[in-house]
């Protein structure tokens, strides 16, 4: 006997706060069928579905924002708070044989200080502020029935321990006197290890460790992004099952203020991901999706991207192993206000987090937080800094930003430094000089997120490409985009008026020319300028689509590159040509430096 899964994605009932009525997709978000991006009460799912399994049976979510109330044949199950983290619940007792009944209470984050949620004191990240705050069941659904145990989770990483070592972790749920076989295969399908071990384990909820090791293996990097797989198969009384997942060996390090990738210096070329994505709300792409978004990355020379303040699904982070793409993650933790809930949030959901990100060698740089000041206390991001070293196989940081530049931390407690500078170009080269004096503890320096430049856009081109009379977000009624609300210099509802007034319309082909070189320039001179520092190891270059508030994509609002991907690489690659320092000194009554 084996586990059954039955997958309840798809067309779900659901009541909003008016009484008004209608069909949500799931995995999805409950505004776009709305059409209205504030909605602050609950709304209501409903589905029924048909069981004939026998056993016990879990009930699976990928992910709800923001906090659920769970029933089933009218038996309450319990109830989960927060929008990153998956949770499942136990339905055994409410379970029956035929048709059942599930409902769910869902209520998002809200703009409204009144909202149960207001979206400042939750881990909401920065998707509210360029495009909506989503509510719904915007992950996977599934019921699982098993006569013995539950595997919840699996992942393996390798060389976080030293050469050819790895480990693989399973989460199970009502384990006992397991066995279990494990074989790890390369990418020929040969097998290069086989182990088998046996363990009794404790009732409840359990996680097994199972060391192993791969003599001298191939080494996942940005240039071969070699990848290993296992098949582990679980017995306990008489259930069998087999899991499968790819894997790595990868080691990163800091070495002194150099970035090394299995003992070789990297220099990290970075884009940022603000999760945006306008008509499923959602930040989980499909899988063609991200094979498109990874391959105009790379055509721009990046070798990695920053999920800003949101957390990818695994698929992303399965296909950046793939292409051989670093990660770094940023935790979604941005102005927050602490109403006394705010400790508590961040560790009930930080490590459920933790365990999702495990086991992409992809996966090298995370950071708690971006920019906090004060109202975050220094105990709870120093308890977080050190789980994050235990749980995964990355550099950390408390606070991307630093919390010297936003009135946070004076110690922090990180591997790396990371400063986000907007700077004029004039201003550029006297701020990083600044900021790497010599006397600072030498570590390696990132910028983990700068060097953004808006371009001119016509919203009448946006609309006449995408087909629409009027974009969502174009629209100044908080009911229907709160951004505009959240945003007071927000003018996109006064576009058109701004555009014909100011004669920018008129002459919109030759300025919307000039604004594109002038962009190309600045980030030329900027990352040229940036490379030139010895002291600094990487960057993340902000941002990869343009957005509501932003025209600082580089790629336009359809997804189209708005620059020569070659024109960008020239100056976004492993090698480049920078500016030379002039070292040269003369003697006029007392040493100067020369001028040539």
């Amino acid at each position: 006997m084996s586990m059954d899964s039955i997958n309840l994605n798809g067309a779900w009932q659901c009541t909003f706060p008016d009484g008004a009525r209608a069909a949500v997709t799931v995995p999805g978000c409950f505004d776009t069928a709305a059409e209205r991006w504030d909605i602050g009460g609950p709304v209501l799912y409903e589905r029924t579905f048909q069981y004939a399994g026998v056993g016990a049976a879990r009930l699976v979510f990928g992910g709800v924002s923001y906090h659920c109330e769970v029933a089933l044949n009218g038996h309450p199950l319990g109830s989960h708070e927060g929008i990153w983290d998956g949770f499942d619940f136990d339905i055994t007792g409410a379970l029956v044989r035929g048709e059942n009944r599930l409902t769910l209470r869902v209520t998002k984050p809200g703009y409204d200080p009144k909202d149960p949620y207001p979206l400042r004191q939750v881990l909401s990240g920065f998707i509210p502020d360029v495009l909506c705050a989503f509510g719904g069941v915007w992950d996977d659904v599934r019921l699982e029935s098993a006569p013995c145990f539950f595997v919840m989770r699996h992942s393996a990483s390798g060389g976080c321990d030293g050469a050819g070592s790895a480990r693989c972790r399973v989460r199970l749920v009502k384990p006992g006197a397991m066995e279990a076989t494990l074989r790890v295969l390369d990418l020929g399908d040969r097998e290069v290890r086989r182990l088998t071990a046996s363990r009794d384990l404790p009732a409840g909820e359990s996680e097994w460790k199972l060391p192993f090791r791969v003599d001298a293996p191939e080494w996942w990097s940005t240039q071969t992004p070699y990848l290993y797989r296992y098949e582990l198969t679980l017995r306990c009384g008489g259930q069998a099952e087999t899991f499968s997942r790819r894997f790595g060996f990868r080691e990163i390090a800091a070495d002194g203020d150099r970035l090394l990738l299995n003992g070789r210096p990297v220099y990290l070329r970075g884009i940022l991901h603000w999760g945006y994505y306008e008509q499923a709300m959602v930040p989980n792409p499909s899988e063609a999706e991200i094979r498109d978004e990874l391959e105009k990355i790379r055509a721009f020379g990046f070798n990695a991207v920053k999920h800003c303040l949101y957390i990818p699904r695994q698929r992303y982070f399965d296909l950046m192993d793939e292409y051989g793409l670093l990660g770094w993650v940023e935790m979604p933790l941005w102005l927050p206000e602490d109403t006394g809930l705010l400790i508590g949030r961040i560790r009930w959901e930080y490590p459920r987090i933790f365990e999702q990100l495990r086991g992409h060698p992809c996966l090298s740089l995370v950071s708690l937080g971006c920019e906090l000041d004060a109202t975050v206390d220094g105990s709870i991001l120093e308890e977080m800094y050190h789980l994050a070293k235990r749980d995964l196989c990355a550099l950390v940081r408390d606070n991307s930003g630093s919390g010297e530049c936003y009135g946070g931390l004076a110690v922090d407690y990180a591997d790396f430094s990371d400063y986000h500078f907007y700077a004029e170009l004039p201003n550029l080269e006297h701020l990083i000089e600044t900021f790497t004096p010599g006397w600072r503890t030498r570590r390696p320096l990132l910028f983990g997120e700068f060097c953004d430049s808006d371009t001119l856009r016509d919203l009448s081109d946006v609309r006449r490409e995408k087909g629409v009379r009027r974009l969502k977000w174009e629209s100044g009624d908080a009911r229907k985009n709160p951004i505009s609300s959240l945003k007071p210099d927000f003018f996109a509802h006064h576009h058109d008026e701004r555009m014909e007034a100011s004669g920018i319309r008129a002459a919109f082909p030759l300025l919307s020319g000039l604004s594109l070189n002038h962009s190309l320039v600045h980030r030329k001179t900027t990352l040229e300028m940036t490379r030139s520092f010895g002291a600094v190891c990487g960057y993340n270059i902000t941002n990869l689509r343009d957005v509501p508030i932003a025209t600082s994509g580089l790629l336009d609002d359809l997804g189209r590159p708005k620059f020569d991907p070659a024109a960008i690489r020239r100056f976004n690659q492993d090698l480049v040509l920078v500016p030379a320092w002039d070292l040269g000194r003369v003697w006029i009554g007392a040493d100067r430096k020369s001028v040539v």
